[in-house]
């Protein structure tokens, strides 16, 4: 997929207007007859791809894949065509989604993942939590000291990590677990509306580009947490009551 596919080649004059939906579709269908259906399509910047160009989707011929069209917003003229889920990024969010397992097992397998991180998190911060009103206590459980070594310092990094981090891994954690299980929420969101809001926290804490990072950060510190965790569980163990 080359830059043509991601950006414009000449900036259109100021107020140019887009063209219909349809016809990016229809540009799509006549220039790409690997299509065997028409899915949808997006507006510049506003789907899964970050593009200037429109995108339009749907099923490919021959295999169960999604075939993606860039189409030039203003003019609909054909840009490029590839399929997705031959890129890198549909396998990654592949792993993120299903951890490469059938359908039918992973929702079931990433709904008990999210719970495990929601019951950690919860005995966690329980044991975590300060106990006492002196404001030292906090401080002391949000900051690394210097002089501090081995146990300790594992210790620290794991309370550091998981303090400031805590609201959005918990965001995650629930969002995560309704997104792979809808129906166990059917009480809260009964006729699914609130699944598009579910999947924007999700995604990114309903914060914009903030929100992509702090997610991005507190999905790199779980490994970080349950390593930390682990070994000071291990050394524990070592040493005996």
């Amino acid at each position: 997929m080359g830059s043509a596919a991601i950006r414009l080649k000449t900036a259109p004059e100021a107020d140019t207007p887009y063209a219909s939906q349809e016809a990016w579709k229809a540009a799509a269908r006549d220039a790409y007859p690997q299509f065997e259906r028409i899915m949808g399509a997006a507006r510049p910047r506003a789907g899964f791809l970050t593009s200037d160009n429109a995108i339009v989707f749907g099923a490919v011929h021959g295999r169960r894949a999604m075939g993606v069209a860039m189409i030039d917003p203003y003019t609909a003229q054909p840009r490029a065509f590839f399929i997705y889920d031959d890129l890198l990024l549909a396998r990654i969010v592949a792993l993120h989604r299903s951890l490469f397992l059938p359908r039918p097992v992973a929702g079931p397998v990433l709904a008990v993942c999210g719970l495990v991180l929601l019951v950690s998190m919860a005995t966690g911060a329980w044991l975590w939590w300060p106990r006492g009103p002196a404001a030292g206590r906090w401080r002391r459980g949000l900051t690394m000291r210097r002089q501090s070594r081995g146990l300790r310092r594992c210790r620290e990094l794991h309370d550091i990590t998981a303090g400031y981090l805590f609201f959005p891994l918990l965001v995650l954690a629930l969002t995560g677990t309704w997104l792979a299980r809808p129906e166990w929420f059917a009480w809260l969101d009964p006729d699914g509306s609130l699944k598009p809001m579910a999947s924007a926290l999700h995604a990114r804490l309903m914060l914009g580009l903030a929100g992509e990072a702090i997610a991005f950060v507190a999905g790199l510190a779980l490994p970080v947490l349950y390593v930390s965790g682990l070994l000071m569980w291990w050394k524990k163990k070592r040493r005996g009551p």
